[in-house]
């Protein structure tokens, strides 16, 4: 079990790897660091909307990779 976890680990960290740099920050921002979409947008210097519209392309990008899509 603990081995699977890490292989699916791997693959989700080559998943992100993959995708365009901003979408990687804001991936981290949001999920690593706990930042809001506003939080998120202030530290890159973009706009809310555009930080959300990253995050739902990226997870959209990361599911088609993983077969989820």
């Amino acid at each position: 079990v603990v081995e699977k976890r890490k292989e699916e680990q791997l693959v989700i960290l080559e998943a992100i790897e993959r995708l365009p740099q901003h979408a990687q920050q804001v991936l981290s921002l949001i999920y690593q660091e706990g930042c809001t979409a506003s939080e998120a947008a202030s530290v890159l210097g973009l706009d809310e909307a555009r930080v959300r519209r990253l995050h739902a392309e990226a997870i959209h990008r990361m599911r088609a990779s993983l077969g989820k899509e």
